[in-house]
């Protein structure tokens, strides 16, 4: 049962209200129900309820990110070891962003021989310019690592999203 904290809930309601960005920090000690503050407050709203952990900035953008991502409904799939995410001269209809794993682009001659342009590793978005530029990809991209988490934008989602 939630009860008192009206203070804090009217503060939170006027940053929530207000006509400009807002970016609330809470803390404070343990166990005195900072967690089921932000709950109630965030009970009718369309929100991003994201709780830190103690780690290097760097992490906690990534998984900030992926929990950003999964919120907004961004389509990720789980991709596996040899898995194709496109192939060359393929419509560009997706830009994608590899969350994990590794993937391998390449391009093959007419013997079929391989000619390797890059390896992608995560945190690293995939195929831009084919898509931005409504093109075909200019290569092949294939799953190098054991597992790839691969989430894919089109234009409909990418214009929501990014602009």
């Amino acid at each position: 049962m939630f009860s008192g904290r009206k203070k804090e809930l009217k503060y939170l309601q006027n940053r929530y209200e207000s006509n400009k960005s807002e970016f609330v920090v809470l803390y404070g000690r343990r166990r005195i129900g900072k967690t089921e503050l932000l709950k109630q407050f965030a009970l009718d709203k369309n929100h991003i309820f994201y709780s830190a952990i103690e780690t290097v900035d760097k992490s906690q953008l990534e998984m900030f990110s992926k929990e950003l991502l999964l919120k907004n409904n961004v389509p990720m799939s789980r991709m596996y070891r040899k898995d194709t995410l496109f192939h060359e001269d393929q419509r560009a209809v997706n830009l994608y962003y590899l969350s994990e794993g590794e993937i391998k682009i390449y391009n093959t001659d007419s013997d079929g021989k391989e000619f390797l342009i890059s390896t992608v590793c995560e945190k690293t978005f995939l195929g831009e310019p084919p898509f931005l530029l409504n093109e075909r990809y200019p290569a092949n991209a294939i799953v190098t690592s054991e597992e790839a988490c691969i989430f894919s934008f089109n234009e409909e989602l990418f214009n929501e999203f990014m602009i």
